[in-house]
């Protein structure tokens, strides 16, 4: 189902300013959720942001 909505997800997180985390799951024997893994999709003048954030912070 995921992948059918691959589309609308890439042009939703294209369309956001900020950073976005992700996480994938997986379910133990017991049928409880697990985290596997996070990481974060950004924008591509981040770098750029974050900079002078940290600038800005001094």
């Amino acid at each position: 189902m995921l992948l059918a909505d691959a589309a609308a997800i890439h042009e939703r997180l294209r369309q956001t300013p900020s950073l976005t985390m992700i996480a994938a799951y997986t379910r133990d024997e017991a049928g409880n959720w697990l985290e596997e893994s996070r990481g974060f999709i950004v924008p591509d003048d981040w770098p750029e942001r974050a900079r002078a954030f940290a600038a800005s912070a001094l």
